[in-house]
């Protein structure tokens, strides 16, 4: 009975901590849960498509496209610019009215010194992008294959739980309310039977909210983001 207290205990302690959480990011001191919760059907090949279009990767490639534009636009410092204007002038009648043409060049003076630094600097910026990008790329991939494999695992845990340790541990609990019936076990016996079976029903319990909380993650983290 007092194993049992303590067992109860924490899962008090579970339930506090969870009702905190759901306050924290509600907002709601008295929030709960109601309902059933929700689903997520996890779908490996889809996950693996979206990446591309993962906030974080799309934020780097914006970065890297703003960086090539700068380097676009230091190198046209590079090329001679030039303008044309034309005017016309009415003027008093003794001089007569005017037109007026004319052309403007600028040349680019002294590139090695001036343009050719700051286009070096661009480049190396859209490279270290175009890099950071990859990386980043790279962990995030690494990154939703580790919590598939996890998923996977808890997953397998969970089957077993539903379909091995919980219809054994209750197959258990007959055998010893008959044979304690028959006389042939003691009370004893059967309490035993009856709390490893309570035991593995709060066991199937973890299971399904690791479970649970596994696929929440793994949609929310790298879904599509559309």
């Amino acid at each position: 009975m007092a194993a049992l207290a303590d067992r109860r205990s924490e899962l008090d302690a579970e339930v506090g901590k969870a009702r905190a959480a759901l306050a924290r990011w509600t907002g709601d001191p008295a929030a709960d849960a109601v309902g059933e919760p929700p689903t997520f059907e996890i779908d490996p090949v889809e996950l693996r498509a979206s990446l591309d279009r993962h906030p974080q990767l799309l934020a780097v490639a914006a970065e890297g496209r703003q960086a090539d534009a700068e380097v676009s636009l230091a190198k046209a410092e590079k090329r001679p610019d030039w303008g044309w204007e034309v005017a016309y002038q009415r003027r008093d009648p003794m001089f007569g009215d005017m037109v007026s043409a004319g052309v403007t060049v600028s040349l680019p003076l002294f590139t090695r010194d001036r343009q050719d630094p700051v286009i070096e600097a661009r480049l190396k910026d859209a490279n270290r992008l175009r890099i950071e990008q990859e990386a980043n790329r790279r962990e995030l991939v690494a990154a939703l294959e580790a919590d598939l494999a996890e998923h996977a695992m808890h997953h397998d845990r969970l089957e077993r739980a539903r379909t091995t340790l919980v219809p054994l541990a209750k197959r258990r609990a007959d055998l010893e309310t008959a044979s304690y019936g028959a006389g042939t076990a003691s009370l004893s016996d059967v309490i035993d039977a009856f709390t490893d079976l309570a035991e593995a029903r709060l066991e199937l319990l973890d299971r399904e909210s690791e479970t649970a909380r596994d696929a929440a993650r793994l949609v929310l983290a790298y879904g599509t983001h559309d």
